[in-house]
């Protein structure tokens, strides 16, 4: 999941995490440090929604090294190698060879 921060207005957030009650801070044990960050979490949860991403999505992050243009010219690569493979022309395997030498 990630967050979506279209619609954060930092003055609401702000306005909320002032209204939170600090007295179980005081007191040093691990209920009330839960209670801490409960409390902190149901606030970015209400002022920032979080959203799924897909697999797609999951799959690039993992890989940081693979440029956004990388990313866009994997599926015409694969759909021109699909292409040779169907029709092994000389033509198709020379547009297959730029598009893969793209993505290097």
């Amino acid at each position: 999941m990630k967050y979506d921060y279209s619609s954060f207005n930092e003055r609401n957030f702000l306005e909320d995490f002032n209204k939170l009650s600090f007295i179980y801070i005081n007191d040093a044990s691990d209920r009330n440090y839960d209670k801490f960050l409960s409390d902190v979490a149901l606030l970015v949860n209400k002022n920032l929604p979080s959203k799924l991403i897909t697999k797609r999505e999951l799959k690039f992050k993992s890989k940081p090294w693979i440029s956004y243009k990388i990313q866009k010219m994997i599926k015409p690569r694969d759909r021109n190698l699909r292409k040779f493979a169907r029709d092994e022309s000389e033509n198709n395997l020379v547009v297959y060879k730029i598009y893969w030498e793209t993505c290097r």
